[in-house]
């Protein structure tokens, strides 16, 4: 049955950074959601490694269709109903801070239901700086990441590697981006640094970042390669913090490099084609700017999350536009966080009227994904966040 009591699930918890999960300790505090999305609290006690409500309360029977939001803490806390929203020493984090409500999960096993609580998951960077004379934007950038990043249980693990040396790659590098003209379609390279008189000069060979150095030695799949350049020179036509290039997942996507021309149609597994005429590794790659004239909150954990959140982050649109709204109903219905679909609703429904509804910036003003790079998360991308295959352990 999708449906049982307490006295028929045992609870463990996720090992920090580790495949497996382990015993709940008791006496753990757990707060776990009705299904539904209104995020309304069950409190319950770990004891003997089972759920014990509070005396006198009749929670809703756990329902293994469904991930149900979870919160958990060795000591008891202050966990508000209704709306989706941060809780103060969530996970056992400092009192000081707070963190995001994540899903938990049911496994089988042996013909007995656990339900498995969160826990720490890694985000592997691997670092460079090909700026002039270090970047004075890195270790800024780092450091919000991760705080960022710590209100979702995830912790960046970074592996900074050192300044290449070689001469032939023509350090410091700039990210340019070329205008159209005519027929011909606007151009991502990587320049070298211009100099006295400001003027570019293209690169050529154009560098390939996956090779050496710039190849993660490990699962390239689980590395988010970062690198962080000199300057940014007429991305998209104005003033630019970064470039994300994710992988893309399950749907095929259209770019138009200058307006006029065919769409391009790119295939899960590959990058989105943005005119870059460099190489990319098989992972995804952030490319950030040392040098910033525009204050930016956020800049470097939006670009990760442009990372972590694809395929539903490219916004209804282009989902849509390429065909892909039903397979995308199956991405969305399988993070199994959104309850039973209301009337008229399929699976994945739901979530899928809060995606983003044009492009990859969506989410509000305050959300980490508007242009401006705000704090808020929607409850989808949380799940789809914490679901990204760069941070399995």
């Amino acid at each position: 049955m999708a449906v049982l009591r307490l006295d028929q699930v045992t609870v463990e918890r996720d090992r920090a950074k580790a495949t497996g999960s382990d015993p709940v300790p008791d006496g753990t505090h757990v707060w776990l959601d009705v299904p539904g999305g209104t995020f309304e609290w069950n409190h319950f006690t770990v004891t003997g490694g089972r759920l014990v409500p509070d005396q006198g309360t009749t929670p809703v029977p756990l329902d293994t269709r469904w991930r149900h939001w979870s919160i958990w803490s060795p000591t008891t806390l202050t966990v508000p109903n209704g709306g989706f929203q941060r809780v103060a020493g969530a996970f056992g984090v400092a009192a000081d801070k707070a963190c995001w409500p994540l899903p938990s999960r049911f496994e089988r096993r042996a013909g007995a239901s656990v339900l498995v609580l969160p826990n720490v998951l890694p985000m592997r960077l691997r670092t460079f700086d090909v700026s002039r004379g270090g970047s004075t934007a890195k270790a800024g950038d780092l450091s919000s990441g991760r705080r960022f990043y710590d209100q979702l249980l995830v912790e960046l693990v970074e592996d900074a590697q050192p300044t290449p040396t070689d001469a032939a790659l023509k350090l410091p590098w700039q990210v340019w981006r070329v205008p159209a003209s005519g027929t011909t379609p606007a151009e991502t390279v990587l320049a070298s640094d211009p100099g006295p008189n400001l003027q570019q000069t293209e690169l050529a060979p154009q560098p390939d970042l996956g090779a050496a150095p710039f190849l993660p030695t490990a699962d390239p799949l689980k590395t988010i390669t970062c690198v962080w350049f000199r300057d940014f020179l007429n991305v998209g036509g104005g003033p630019a913090n970064a470039q994300a290039f994710p992988v893309l997942r399950t749907v095929r996507t259209t770019t138009n490099p200058n307006g006029t021309t065919a769409a391009l149609l790119v295939d899960a597994g590959k990058h989105p084609h943005n005119g870059q005429k460099f190489k990319l590794p098989p992972g995804p790659v952030v490319l950030m700017r040392s040098e910033r004239p525009l204050p930016s909150t956020n800049s470097f954990a939006h670009e990760l999350a442009h990372c972590l959140t694809h395929d539903p982050g490219l916004g209804r649109r282009v989902i849509e536009a390429v065909g892909s709204k039903q397979a995308m109903l199956g991405v969305l219905a399988a993070l199994g966080v959104e309850g039973p679909p209301p009337a008229g609703k399929r699976p994945g429904e739901t979530l899928y009227d809060e995606l983003y509804p044009t492009d990859l910036h969506g989410g509000g003003p305050s959300n980490l994904m508007s242009r401006s790079g705000g704090t808020e998360l929607l409850p989808w991308q949380v799940a789809v966040i914490r679901a990204a295959r760069e941070l399995e352990p």
